[in-house]
């Protein structure tokens, strides 16, 4: 429905899963899906960025924000 739809799959902020999730974009890309594409987490946020270890607090929640923002930008389409 969407042809032009862009997929960004992120690695979790705790890394679980990050690994699956980079090798099922690596393969969907290297069946030609040039559309999906992996966003790194990897030391966005420091150990007072979370509430509770895993989910982002405010302050977590802003630097993730911008980050993300800066990785997005270069695959805005117009």
């Amino acid at each position: 429905a969407y042809p032009r739809a862009q997929i960004a799959a992120l690695r979790p902020f705790g890394g679980f899963h990050g690994d699956d999730i980079l090798a099922e974009v690596t393969a969907r890309q290297a069946g030609g899906d040039r559309r999906v594409f992996y966003v790194d987490t990897a030391g966005w946020l420091a150990p007072g960025d979370y509430t509770d270890g895993v989910h982002p607090n405010l302050q977590g929640s802003q630097k993730a924000a911008e980050r993300l923002s800066a990785a997005l930008r270069p695959r805005l389409v117009d």
